[in-house]
Parts: C-alpha cells; structure tokens; sequence
C-alpha cells in the first residue's frame, strides 16, 4: 500500500449551521473551500457542551476546542466534572469532599454546601456560597450545581429580564427569556399574537414554551407578567423549578412600561390604572412563590445581590 501523507486541516472558526437560512458561511460564495468538500473527505466536529466538556447546552470556545482536538479525548471543564460527578454518584468519593466533612466532623462544623432549607435548593443537591478573596468583603459569589431552573415571576416592568441575564452570570449558567422563545416559536411579535389571536391563544402558547424550558437543562427564565397566574403553568413551576417573585412599587413599574410601547394590555390605557388592577389579582398569586425580593429604582446589580443572599438564608 502506497504511504501518502495525510493533512488535518482544523477551520477554527468556520462554523456549519443548522438552519441555512441564518448562516452566512453557507450564503458566502466559497469555491476553493467548496471544491475541498468534493474531492476530499471531511467531517465536521460538535464544539459545544457535553462533546467538549462544557456543562449541557453551553457554547463553546477556541480553548476547549484546541484542547479537546489535542488531547483527542474530552477533557472535562471544571463545571461539567461537577455534573458529572454528580450524574455518576461519585461526586461522594472526591477526595476535597471527604476532607472537608472529615474536618467539619472532627471540628464540629456544619459544611457550606448543606446550608440551604430543602425546600429551597437552587439545585437538589448542592449549593455553597462562599467570599472570595478577590472580591470585596461581603460580595457573594456563587459556586453551585443547579440542577432545576431558576424561573422570575411577576408584574410586566419589574425588570425580570435584565435581572435574569444578571444573576445567571452570577450563577454561570444560561439565561432565557420566555417571551423571546413564544416570539421564536410563533414567527410573530407578542403584539402580534395578541391582535392577531387573542391573550387566550397567547397564554396557551406560553403555557407550552415555559413546560419545554422547564423540562431543558436547568437555567434562569424569565417569564411573562402574566404566566405564573395560569394553574398549571404555576403549579409546574412551583413544583418543578425555584421560583423568585420580584415587585416593586407600582409608579416604579408605571415608569418603567411607560418607555416602551410593546405591551398590549397597556395599548391605549393608563399604566398605573392597569397595572393597580392587575395587581389586585396578581400579587396574591405571585405571593405563592419561593422567594419574595423586592426591586427599586436602585441598580440591578443589588436586587441581584439580594436574591442570592435570600438563597443563602
């Protein structure tokens, strides 16, 4: 058999997407690439989550990449050993684990990570917060494993987005928004569905998209105003997920739509008027939540810092 020399050539950075509409590199007219596709055989490799020792759904970078390729084996990141230590059960036999309730023991000390209330575990497992020296006194940070979604509840304003994006950097996993994925799911704006169908046909739709987001990989959700209000929307979260009601003052949130013009309950009527009602019938089901956090004109960051000293109580 006639020895030939084989060349592996590694395109860091040409991605292949799976819908062709959105991707570029298939939209791009590339002959000599193209021609390579013909004339030679190729693969192409997964460089996200689990395939290169990332946590599940978590998107990939040129280190594990690179790492991965040379090692020609998965090398586990840190977070995903964790996951997978505990996937496996032997998360009980790492030795850092032994030490430390060999010495809690010795001392009578009661370790970290079993200082949450069951009733209130992020993750079923483990949730230990610690300060880290880096940082500031009295800024915690978070070194977890969730294994059920983080999922904010309450009125339209509040600021359930942008403070979900904050808390799952804290927490380092991955953030959704509810209503972005009913938008992605419907081919149409909120307005739309609503004007279009109806709030019956929108709230069956969301009932849907936040079951689906649930049952995923654990991360933090945010939802609608008016999702935790359905039966079995709440109920689902309640029993399957950690649920954080954030609220504020009512002109706060009268303040805060008042910017934006993509609500459709408020379309041609006044906010503070709406909201007080909505409120009435609401809060009462919101209160059924976790935890109850309180957000003000202050910045997010602190409503964040709040919610992770609640988990920590």
């Amino acid at each position: 058999m006639e020895n030939k020399k084989c060349i592996l050539v590694i395109m860091d950075g040409w991605g292949l997407g799976v819908v062709e509409q959105s991707d570029v590199i298939q939209h791009a007219h590339v002959p000599f690439v193209s021609s390579l596709y013909t004339q030679y055989p190729h693969s192409t490799l997964v460089t996200c989550g689990e395939p290169v020792g990332l946590p599940e759904g978590q998107m990939g970078n040129s280190e594990v990449g690179h790492m991965n390729l040379g090692a020609g084996r998965i090398v586990y990141q840190d977070l995903a050993k964790i996951n997978l230590a505990i996937k496996e059960n032997t998360l009980k036999d790492q030795k850092a684990i032994k030490e430390a309730f060999a010495f809690a023991i010795e001392n009578n000390k009661t370790p970290n990570c079993f200082r949450l209330k069951p009733s209130h575990y992020i993750g079923r497992r483990v949730m230990a917060l610690h300060h880290e020296p880096q940082t500031p006194k009295g800024d915690i940070r978070a070194a977890f494993i969730i294994d059920r979604p983080i999922v904010l509840v309450g009125m339209m304003g509040v600021g359930k987005t942008s403070i979900g994006k904050r808390l799952a950097a804290r927490l380092g996993t991955d953030f959704v928004d509810a209503d972005d994925e009913i938008e992605k799911a419907a081919g149409l704006s909120i307005a739309e569905i609503f004007e279009k169908y109806g709030e019956d046909y929108f709230r069956d739709g969301e009932r849907r998209v936040i079951a689906r987001l649930i049952e995923e990989s654990p991360k933090v959700i945010a939802t609608g105003g008016g999702a935790f209000v359905n039966d079995f929307t709440r109920a689902l979260i309640l029993e399957r997920a950690t649920s954080i009601w954030l609220d504020a003052d009512i002109q706060i949130l009268a303040d805060r739509v008042s910017r934006r013009s993509n609500r459709p309950l408020l379309k041609g009527k006044d906010p503070v008027t709406v909201l007080t009602e909505l409120g009435k019938i609401r809060n009462p089901l919101y209160a059924a939540a976790n935890f109850h956090i309180r957000s003000d004109t202050s910045p997010h960051a602190r409503t964040v810092e709040n919610i992770l000293k609640a988990l920590a109580a």
